[in-house]
């Protein structure tokens, strides 16, 4: 396989807008668009007039170019993730920004087969490796020490009201997907689960979760007084990712996006990223590697159905009230 990927977009809402066509503009060297699709037909045909190349049918036909080498997943829309599935058939690695809770009830089956076919799946999950984090991470191991406690504060903007679906006869509102009412932390939930851990290390025995759809709080206990908070809240048009940590030899703090402070043995240090990588090319350039140089794709399906095993279990101490032992 030669450097330059060839890929098919499923998927052109605002994730693609926002975040990967900007970065494929600027991995232009790395990339190459060859397909695209969507469920809105218009859409995907003036994308592919910009992009000059063709709109197809459905996922299916898209997996089945020869000129494609490799998929992304951008969106849900009516498929959720059995695009996936379907990649397996045709041995084309996928870079998946769809939540694993945004179609849980196949995630299992999913993964298992994800790992049979030893299918190259690589999961956004953001926050993970954000430029924040890796500089937080290299502060740790240098400076801070063993990981104790991790507070996340995640504020997202407030819902706007229910989408207005188009019927005979007039119209009516639409009902939110029943994953976000289903799990607290709604579709943040895997990706702030793993942001979390991935700092810690190991595994949850057991969480607590508390509010609801306006807000949550989450304990998650790590053993050996190691654990972390996670307080998630709506909250007019503001969006935040903070993450404390709380270490053996002193505190960080990092803001996403740009942000990072610590107090250490020597004294409190501020850096604040100024050029700052935006993440879609971070994430694109690591698929990229996995893919042409057969490296692992880091994060990846696994590491999405693990925190989305936390999900569920935070699920359940929602509706029970009180602490859930979390399956091995």
């Amino acid at each position: 396989m030669t450097d330059v990927l060839r890929v098919g977009v499923i998927g052109l809402g605002r994730r693609w807008r926002r975040r990967y066509k900007p970065a494929l503009l600027a991995l232009r060297q790395r990339f190459a668009v060859r397909a695209v699709y969507d469920q809105v037909r218009e859409r995907a045909a003036a994308e592919a007039r910009r992009l000059r190349c063709p709109a197809v049918a459905g996922p299916a036909a898209l997996l089945e170019r020869g000129d494609v080498d490799a998929v992304l997943l951008l969106d849900a829309q009516w498929f959720g993730l059995w695009p996936v599935g379907l990649a397996c058939r045709f041995g084309k690695p996928v870079f998946c920004s769809c939540p694993a809770e945004r179609d849980e009830a196949y995630a299992d089956a999913l993964v298992r087969q994800v790992h049979e076919s030893r299918l190259p799946v690589m999961v956004e999950m953001a926050p993970r490796v954000a430029a924040e984090t890796t500089r937080l991470r290299e502060i740790v191991a240098t400076e801070l020490g063993p990981v104790l406690r991790v507070l996340c504060d995640a504020l997202l903007p407030a819902r706007a009201g229910p989408a207005l679906v188009r019927e005979k006869g007039g119209t009516t509102a639409a009902s939110p997907p029943p994953f976000v009412a289903a799990f607290p932390l709604g579709a943040s939930g895997v990706a702030l689960l793993d942001w979390c851990a991935s700092l810690l290390g190991g595994e949850p025995g057991r969480v607590l979760a508390t509010g609801t759809d306006g807000g949550y709080d989450m304990l998650l206990d790590f053993g050996d007084g190691r654990g972390a908070e996670i307080r998630h809240r709506r909250l007019g048009a503001v969006r935040r990712l903070r993450l404390e940590v709380i270490a053996e030899h002193g505190m960080a703090v990092a803001e996403l996006p740009g942000r990072l402070w610590w107090t250490a043995r020597d004294g409190r240090h501020v850096h604040v990223m100024s050029r700052r990588q935006p993440t879609g090319q971070v994430l694109l350039e690591r698929f990229h590697q996995a893919v042409t140089m057969g490296l692992p794709p880091e994060p990846n399906l696994r590491d999405a159905h693990r925190a989305l095993g936390w999900l569920r279990a935070a699920a359940r101490s929602r509706d029970a009230g009180g602490w859930v032992n979390v399956p091995g």
